[in-house]
């Protein structure tokens, strides 16, 4: 509907938040698909914070090729610009907020405290365009090799 009117705006929410659920389904493939759209898209959006929320969900697939510093930078890119655009992980949804925590201790626990501090903090500083960039790379990687794998690493 939004996309026969042109709000390329509700466009990018939309397909952010639907691929948040494809993830949490475990539907990588399609989620790596509708990610990476809503994120090349995101110049369209208002709310910059969706965007930052949205690298979560990429941090999960990250993990699904077990690239755990670029799941910890992009987990502090989100974090970064969370703070940049005022929003606040406790205002989010409570399934972005779990997604969020889940891959924050496993990212945590995989690397190792001083590692994961590391690539944390030097992922903290990316602006959007430069998570967004990483998080697309990630993606382009992703799409179909995440969706063949046999076993989830989300929980």
């Amino acid at each position: 509907m939004y996309e026969q009117v042109g709000d390329t705006d509700w466009q990018a929410m939309l397909l952010l938040t639907r691929g948040r659920i494809l993830v949490q389904q475990e539907r990588l493939g399609d989620a790596a698909r509708s990610l990476a759209t809503a994120l090349a898209a995101s110049d369209a959006l208002s709310q910059r914070e969706f965007a930052a929320g949205g690298l979560v969900a990429v941090v999960a697939m990250a993990r699904e090729v077990e690239d755990e510093a670029l799941a910890a930078q992009l987990l502090g890119a989100s974090d970064g610009l969370f703070e940049v655009f005022g929003a606040s992980w406790t205002a989010s949804a409570p399934a972005d907020r779990a997604l969020r925590e889940r891959t924050l201790a496993a990212a945590r626990g995989s690397l190792g405290q001083s590692s994961f501090d590391t690539a944390y903090a030097s992922g903290r500083v990316w602006t959007l365009e430069q998570a967004i960039a990483k998080a697309l790379a990630a993606l382009a990687l992703l799409d179909g090799s995440a969706a063949t794998r046999p076993r989830s690493r989300l929980s």
